[in-house]
């Protein structure tokens, strides 16, 4: 949870303690305590889930990255290799089963792999008698289905942990608009209690960083006392 997040959860958190222990009667009051509590469990349940978005995307990538790097290191090897021995003695194969780069984009390298399983198993009485595993070309199309699939997922993640993280903006957004109002509501409720006024402006303050860094949330909007 960034900073500004849990310092600004960390105000409603003990306003609405404040409002459950200094009770108005006032329905006003009583209704924007309310809406606080919400934003809270919004918030939380936002940052849950981008916690849980980040953990499974990384994972994701990881085991996705395996699975590529068995694609080329085994499969891929395997049936150039086969085609590059083959070529010597079969004319026709040469420049069709070139091993592609490792380091190529994730639409290349799909590409790439489908075009050399295809190729293996049209050219497959050919290749076979040279030492093509059986079945090398088809399994080769199934792993790359695999890393196909954590791909989607990773990217699913990705966009998951963004709606999460916008979801936690809106929300503490709004969680500061509520303190201002319920600023406005305790400064005239408790105009005439000293102790209890200052009880409010108490609740409400915590210590902000002095400086803002370049790269972080907005600084909370300045809220009334």
């Amino acid at each position: 949870m960034h900073r500004w997040v849990r310092l600004k959860l960390d105000m409603a958190t003990r306003i609405s303690v404040f409002g459950r222990h200094n009770p108005t009667g006032n329905p006003g009051i009583d209704a924007h305590i309310g809406v606080l509590d919400r934003l809270i469990r919004d918030v939380e349940a936002f940052e849950t889930d981008a916690t849980r978005s980040r953990a499974t995307r990384t994972a994701t990538i990881s085991a996705r990255d395996q699975v590529r790097a068995e694609i080329w290191d085994t499969l891929l090897h395997h049936i150039t290799g086969i085609a590059a021995a083959a070529s010597e003695k079969v004319t026709g194969l040469a420049g069709r089963f070139t091993l592609p780069p490792f380091r190529i984009g994730e639409y290349e390298f799909s590409l790439a792999v489908r075009r050399i399983a295809h190729e293996a198993i049209l050219e497959h009485e050919t290749l076979w008698p040279h030492g093509l595993v059986e079945g090398a070309a088809v399994e080769m199309l199934t792993r790359l289905g695999e890393w196909q699939a954590l791909d989607r997922k990773a990217v699913g993640c990705r966009l998951r942990h963004v709606a999460a993280r916008a979801g936690v903006q809106a929300r503490t957004d709004e969680i500061m608009r509520e303190i201002t109002l319920l600023g406005a509501l305790y400064r005239h409720e408790f105009r005439a209690d000293p102790l209890r006024l200052a009880a409010w402006r108490s609740a409400r303050r915590v210590a902000w960083p002095a400086h803002k860094p370049s790269d972080v949330c907005q600084h909370p909007s300045v809220v009334s006392r």
